[in-house]
């Protein structure tokens, strides 16, 4: 999981309630701002980017499910929790289906929020290594969508030795392209399907490789 904490947003019509949350919040790790409207929040939102909007559902003006449905609107970015009375578990659950990533009961166990902060903390830390993954492997594939008729000539031999059943050295300096060299060749290999192990000798030591 991600060492740092979650940048939160606790919005209550409670002054006294906001400032307890964040409390705990901030001795959990988080980083936390505070609204005590929903209009307040909207504007905080405007300025500054929260991974996640934990809102009272019950609030005078913009409610917790309007609050909520202006979140995923305008910050599509920004996960929201619901706090919820025993007695509007059912808003709660129907918030949940427009979008909220999950309800506590307010006035409940701290412990409760504090688990799904952590369970959403590892959805987002998931979501963020999904997109460096992405971004890797179009990196990857812009890098061989090339013109040049040497490189062309670099990516037959590459092909050409993908065919083989030998093992194979690629020399040349750092940042050239090697990994990705390596990478083709293994793509179009017959070992395709097998999982390509990136390994970086450099951060191994000598007596461990001999």
């Amino acid at each position: 999981m991600n060492k740092r904490g979650l940048k939160i947003l606790v919005v209550d019509d409670e002054q006294d309630y906001c400032n307890v949350m964040k409390v705990i919040l901030e001795a959990n790790g988080h980083m936390v701002s505070v609204a005590t409207s929903g209009k307040t929040a909207l504007t905080i939102l405007a300025q500054k980017t929260f991974d996640v909007v934990i809102t009272d559902l019950m609030m005078p003006e913009i409610d917790g499910r309007q609050l909520m449905s202006e979140i995923k609107e305008r910050f599509p970015g920004t996960e929201v929790i619901i706090l919820t009375a025993y007695g509007s578990i059912e808003n709660a659950v129907d918030a949940m289906r427009e979008g909220a990533y999950s309800y506590v009961t307010k006035g409940g166990d701290p412990g409760e929020l504090l688990r799904e902060i952590t369970k959403l903390h590892r959805v987002l830390d998931l979501k963020q290594e999904n997109q460096l993954l992405k971004e890797k492997v179009n990196q990857h594939d812009s890098m061989l969508e090339t013109s040049s008729p040497l490189f062309q000539n670099v990516l037959a031999t590459a092909k050409k030795a993908a065919d083989s059943d030998t093992n194979i050295l690629i020399l040349g300096e750092s940042g050239v392209g090697k990994e990705v060299i390596a990478r083709y060749i293994h793509e179009n290999s017959p070992r395709a399907n097998k999982t390509f192990m990136d390994l970086n000798c450099n951060a191994i030591a000598e007596t461990v490789l001999v």
